[in-house]
């Protein structure tokens, strides 16, 4: 146990002396330190450097070598063409010994197309075994461990053999025919000595950059530090009762500010001595002061209650502030949905005031076409005042399309619907208007499109004829193009490209044209519409869940797009559509219908319907009238409007259904209001039936027929224009046409501008050959309105196809 005790006891002694030994050996001091932790990298840095300098500079030392040795081959192949054609030894020997002259070159021969060598000089080494002629005539290289080797096919150019029967033919061309190769070997030993001194020499300047970076290194740390030493000195000088302050040099480095905030602590603590002094000389006159400084607290106490009670009187008025604020928001509040509600009655009332003209003029418009005793002249001048209000009718919708869609009350349908058909349509629609410009029109899909979808037909026809008569109206010259594609992902997506080469938009106004009332025109151009085609469009898309964008560049045309969202259907029944006819009449005993609405010219347009097709007309100009009126008369269908004095249609139909006697009679209800609100929904839950002003006709007689379970007597009708251009399923493309001559009669007269003849042409190709009825329709309503340019167009396609 004492041996184990004396055995420890010896090993810490001596490894307490060994460290006493290295103590003073170790670099322990900052400047050491530095230098130690950076050295590595230093050494790291330059190895690598020398590395990469001395691989680089063997890659170009044997590039030359290789370069070297091509051109010696190229020249010695050139020199040895006449000598290995005529295999002259005396010649090639000649050859080798001057090329072994040059230096590097190791070996030398000179081998005939047989693969045999016909004179060899220097080192013998063996052929390579793929030696053979081919096509391919480029410099073989071959890199062995002593050597380099190169073997380049000699070529002899000859003139071709050939047989010339005729006189002026063109010679033939040479033949190129290897005879044999030149075999050059260029020694490695210059190049292993260049690569040995050019490692000793990266090796010697590696060497020296580390010894020179560790010495600027610690020549660097040692001026660096200096100021670090200046402030030790100083701490001590501190520690000592002085007040030293030590040189600041470069101020904005870490020593310097260390030595600046060391002089301030050096003068903070010379302050605070004095001070310190100072106040034992003041503590002495504390006692004599200390009553002077408690009546100071008592008014500093008083001073502060003062401050508070007027702190609280401050919160109060600021309590009152609040609350009057509020009171001014909550009116501001009060004010903006009071101009809400003004604005939408307004949007009904402007509905109401500008669909009951419009009822009366379109209600007019289509009994006058019924008529037969009218002129070819007076339908063409109804078909303009129909569809003159059509359009103002297209201009109010899109009025109050806006006002429901900024009210949140826009309903977005789904139902399936035939996609070709929708485009084709739309296509048909554009195609006229382009035509009467002289643009080109065409429609192109780059995908296969689905037969159905679902989604909201209305809309997306609205969207694509909204971009599309933007396109049409903005292009003087040129072609617009209607671009569509079809992907199955994520659940089906549409995507529309329409494209155009006219004015473009310029870059800061491409978000500017989708605000509402916004239109971009030149002096040449029109201003048409009520700017709200591109603001509607954008709203129904997101409405939608769809997306648009434009791409244009002022002068150079425009691209809008769109992407909406729509699913296919696998399998739809597709019902067969009903044949145009004319009503005349119906069968049965005569029905009693009263005719209920203020306004005395739309009272005037259903008599004169009604009254031709055999029903019992009376009328009554408000509800209290008509609710006696029916009483009375127990009419078997009441046709009343919403909005009248006295009596509302809706309290008058309310009243009608709460008595028993009139509980046979049928309403239909007709209002003028387009926007939503709740007397219009409570009224059509009190009707039976509902029509929208301006009333259609044909629309109106289906609800007729509906309520009252009518038999009509129809006629069959030639198709009209609209069916021509507008039908779902057909396209103006698709038509019988007459032959070529009869064509080409027609368009002489659209070139001489005789727009009667045309119709009187068409009049009698009609009667004629009722077969050809839907071109000589399309023709009939062209040359009514004048449109020489698509007439024109017209004549020119059919007549290709003809031919």
């Amino acid at each position: 146990m004492t041996n184990i005790t004396k055995h420890d006891t010896a090993t810490a002694r001596r490894k307490r002396r060994l460290a006493e030994r290295l103590t003073p050996m170790l670099p322990l001091t900052f400047r050491w330190q530095a230098v130690l932790l950076l050295f590595p990298m230093i050494v790291i840095i330059s190895a690598v450097y020398t590395l990469e300098s001395i691989s680089t500079e063997r890659k170009i030392l044997r590039n030359e070598i290789i370069k070297k040795g091509e051109t010696i081959a190229s020249i010695a192949a050139r020199n040895a063409e006449l000598s290995l054609l005529s295999e002259n030894l005396e010649q090639l020997k000649i050859s080798a010994q001057q090329l072994m002259e040059i230096k590097d070159v190791s070996f030398v021969s000179f081998i005939n197309k047989n693969a045999q060598i016909l004179h060899h000089q220097g080192k013998m080494y063996p052929l390579p075994p793929t030696l053979t002629a081919s096509e391919n005539q480029s410099i073989s290289f071959f890199e062995h461990d002593k050597f380099f080797e190169f073997i380049v096919p000699v070529v002899t150019i000859k003139e071709a053999e050939g047989l010339f029967l005729l006189e002026g033919t063109a010679t033939a061309p040479p033949v190129k025919d290897q005879i044999g190769w030149v075999r050059i070997g260029l020694s490695k030993e210059i190049m292993s000595r260049s690569e040995r001194q050019i490692i000793w020499r990266g090796a010697s300047l590696a060497i020296l950059f580390s010894t020179a970076g560790v010495v600027l290194l610690y020549l660097f740390i040692a001026l660096a530090t200096r100021p670090l030493y200046a402030l030790i000195n100083a701490v001590k000088d501190v520690r000592e009762g002085e007040h030293p302050e030590v040189k600041v040099i470069l101020p904005r480095s870490e020593i310097g500010k260390l030595s600046a905030e060391f002089n301030r602590m050096s003068r903070a603590i010379k302050d605070r001595e004095e001070t310190l002094t100072e106040k034992v000389q003041e503590l002495e006159y504390a006692q004599d002061q200390l009553q002077d400084n408690v009546q100071q607290l008592e008014l500093q106490i008083k001073a502060r209650e003062a401050a508070e009670a007027e702190l609280i009187n401050h919160r109060n008025n600021l309590e009152g502030l609040v609350s009057e604020r509020t009171a001014q928001l909550t009116i501001a509040k009060e004010q903006a949905e009071s101009a809400n509600r003004a604005k939408s009655d307004f949007l009904s009332s402007m509905s109401h005031e500008l669909r009951t003209p419009l009822n009366a003029i379109l209600g007019y418009a289509q009994i006058l076409k019924r008529h037969e005793n009218i002129t070819e002249m007076q339908q063409q001048q109804l078909e303009i005042m129909r569809s003159s209000g059509e359009h103002l009718l297209m201009l109010i919708n899109d009025i109050l399309d806006v006002g429901k869609i900024e009210a949140r009350k826009m309903e977005i349908a789904e139902v399936p619907f035939d996609l070709p058909a929708l485009l084709k349509q739309v296509y048909s629609l554009t195609r006229l208007q382009a035509e009467e410009k002289d643009l080109r029109f065409s429609y192109e899909t780059t995908t296969d499109l689905p037969q159905y979808v679902r989604g909201d037909e209305r809309k997306l026809r609205q969207i694509l004829l909204n971009l599309l008569s933007n396109a049409v109206k903005y292009t003087l010259k040129g072609e617009v193009t209607l671009k569509v594609s079809y992907s199955s992902e994520q659940g089906g997506l549409l995507r529309c490209e329409i494209k155009d080469t006219g004015i473009g938009i310029p870059s800061d106004k491409l978000e500017t044209v989708f605000e509402p009332f916004t239109q971009l025109a030149t002096n040449r151009q029109v201003r048409e519409g009520t700017g709200l085609g591109l603001n509607i469009t954008r709203q129904l898309l997101t409405l939608m869940q769809g997306r648009i964008g434009v791409e244009s560049t002022a002068g150079n045309g425009t691209l809008f797009w769109f992407e909406l969202p729509v699913q296919r259907v696998m399998e739809l029944e597709v019902f067969p559509k009903k044949q145009q006819q004319g009503i005349t009449g119906y069968q049965g005993e005569r029905k009693k219908i009263l005719v209920v609405d203020d306004n005395i010219n739309n009272t005037s347009v259903l008599i004169s319907l009604l009254n031709l097709l055999g029903f019992k007309v009376t009328t009554a100009a408000n509800g209290a009238a008509a609710l006696q009126q029916a009483t009375e008369q127990r009419p078997d269908l009441v046709i009343m409007d919403l909005v009248m004095p006295k009596m509302s249609g809706l309290e008058s139909a309310s009243e009608m259904r709460k008595r028993p006697e009139l509980s046979g009679t049928k309403i239909i209800g007709a209002s003028a209001i387009a926007t939503d609100s709740s007397s219009k929904e409570a009224f059509m839950a009190a009707c039976d039936a509902f029509v929208i002003k301006p009333i259609r006709i044909d629309v109106l007689l289906e609800r007729i027929g509906e309520q009252l379970g009518l038999t009509w007597i129809t006629k069959s009708s030639p198709p009209t224009a609209d069916s021509v251009t507008t039908g779902a399923n057909d396209s103006v493309d698709h038509f019988e046409i007459p032959p070529l001559d009869e064509l080409k009669a027609v368009h002489e007269l659209s070139l001489l501008g005789d727009m009667r003849k045309i119709q009187a042409w068409a009049v009698q190709l009609e009667k004629n050959e009722p077969r050809y009825s839907i071109f000589a329709c399309k023709l009939r309503e062209l040359a009514g309105s004048y449109r020489t340019k698509a007439i024109l167009s017209l004549l020119d396609e059919h007549m290709r196809e003809v031919r």
